[in-house]
């Protein structure tokens, strides 16, 4: 059996657990958890599957995988949540970003929260090799763990009561890389993350198809050399098929992980993808639809903005290159796709590429879970642009996911707008809350034609929702953007 089964494993409520192995030609398997016994017979391809029913949260129980004489007994199985924290080095950094929260990591172990490490390599296409265990979070083995996972499954667990596992994908590169093929086939912009590949792709599919040309081989010789008593033949090795590049990591990490059942993915990648926000908004969604169609489920994807890198860019106006605002604005695209939701950082800043507040980012992304995923009634994004109309030299503008009013995080008045007239000429704005929208204008500017929020690299901004969550920057131009067709 593949290593995500495990001791300490989870597997997903409320839905049906696929549990599946490799087992010789003929041979009954027998899977028992939970009460439920289903009998399988493994198949030409001396693969099994059995679908376990849906289950309500529970645990610890054991997991009896029976072939012939043989038995293999899983531990301390919970039924709860899984998910997958996909990213680079902010994913991979500790949970104690912030003093308060050492106390909390130092004296207490978290028996319902299981992290599973995964370890593979660079593949384009997939196959079945990756490395791996579940862990629980006591308090010595949380220090080791991703703080933005750890941070969602807290806050997920203590909301909702249930287990929750996460699976670790961590490694660098842009976020091309964990994208599934066919759907960067499909647009010609996003085709051009291929170009790159110089005929890996070609290559490797040719080594897909040399190894299961010699694994076809193999069975028939190891099923006739167990009928004639002779000495079985060595199982060839898998090889990686390629790597590097565009979809690598998704078929290197994600792809094997293939059908154990997830709930959702939560998501931090982004210093990699800075300058490159026009293909972005494309990708960032394609992302999502290639998953959900590899996986065959509708998962639910949380998309984090990245944080602030540095101090305060202090004019909203600032004519600068703006690649950070740009790579927010992508971000926001996976809006398009269903279930989906993008986590605004503009209040969190680092003074280089990581930053300390994980807390926040994971808890917000815990939000998003329980709205999208579970179904609750809860607010799970900051404030979205969503009109503008204009009075004289005033703009209003509206907003939805206002989770109960606007707010300000100090003492005001809101920051971070900018406005511009006919000209194009953007000018710092004057800014009030009047009700549930927003009054900016300019002295400078006679009639407002276009707005923009928070879209500069380091917003100085100030505006939330009473739910507690930053307003999602925006502007409603399109200046310098080929073809942008979304407005976040």
């Amino acid at each position: 059996m593949q290593p995500i089964f495990s001791d300490n494993m989870v597997l997903q409520r409320n839905a049906p657990v696929p549990i599946y192995g490799e087992a010789e030609t003929g041979t009954v398997v027998t899977v028992q958890f939970n009460g439920q016994v289903l009998n399988v017979t493994a198949d030409a391809e001396f693969r099994w599957r059995v679908d376990l029913a849906p289950m309500a949260a529970g645990g610890p129980f054991e997991l009896v995988v029976t072939c012939d004489e043989n038995a293999l007994t899983f531990h301390n199985v919970m039924v709860g949540e899984v998910w997958i924290a996909v990213g680079a080095s902010n994913m991979a950094r500790g949970p104690a970003g912030l003093r308060e929260d050492l106390d909390l990591l130092r004296n207490n172990d978290f028996p319902a929260i299981r992290f599973f490490d995964l370890r593979g390599g660079s593949s384009l296409i997939a196959g079945t090799q990756y490395r791996g265990a579940w862990t629980v979070a006591d308090r010595r083995a949380v220090r080791r763990m991703s703080g933005i996972a750890f941070w969602f499954a807290y806050d997920l667990h203590v909301a909702t009561g249930v287990p929750v596992g996460v699976v670790v994908a961590v490694a660098g590169g842009g976020s091309d890389h964990w994208a599934a093929r066919l759907e960067l086939t499909l647009d010609p912009k996003l085709e051009t993350y291929l170009a790159r590949g110089d005929g890996r792709y070609e290559s490797a599919l040719a080594q897909k198809q040399a190894y299961e040309a010699a694994l076809a081989a193999w069975r028939t010789a190891y099923l006739q050399a167990k009928s004639d008593g002779s000495r079985l033949p060595r199982k060839p090795r898998e090889p990686r098929f390629g790597g590097g590049g565009a979809t690598s990591h998704f078929y290197g990490k994600i792809a094997p992980l293939i059908p154990y059942r997830v709930g959702g993915v939560i998501w931090y990648i982004g210093i990699y993808d800075i300058g490159d926000s026009e293909r972005m908004r494309l990708l960032v969604p394609a992302i999502a639809r290639g998953w959900r169609r590899e996986w065959g489920q509708d998962i639910t994807f949380c998309m984090t903005e990245m944080v602030r890198l540095g101090g305060f860019t202090s004019n909203p106006a600032s004519d600068g290159p703006r690649n950070l605002a740009r790579n927010r604005e992508a971000h926001a695209a996976v809006l398009q796709e269903p279930l989906s939701a993008v986590l605004s950082t503009v209040d969190i800043s680092s003074g280089g590429v990581h930053f300390n507040n994980r807390h926040a980012v994971g808890s917000r992304a815990a939000l998003a879970a329980r709205a999208l995923h579970f179904g609750e009634a809860i607010e799970y994004l900051g404030p979205i642009f969503d009109g503008m109309t204009v009075a004289g030299n005033e703009a209003t503008l509206s907003f939805t996911h206002l989770g109960g009013g606007l707010t300000l995080s100090d003492s005001g008045p809101p920051r971070g707008f900018a406005v511009a007239g006919a000209d194009g000429v953007f000018r710092p704005a004057e800014a009030r809350i009047e009700g549930d929208t927003v009054v900016v204008s300019s002295p400078e500017v006679a009639v407002p034609v276009h707005v923009r929020y928070a879209f500069v690299d380091g917003p100085n901004v100030n505006l939330f929702s009473a739910a507690g969550l930053p307003m999602v920057g925006f502007r409603t131009d399109n200046f310098g953007v080929k073809g942008l067709s979304y407005y976040p």
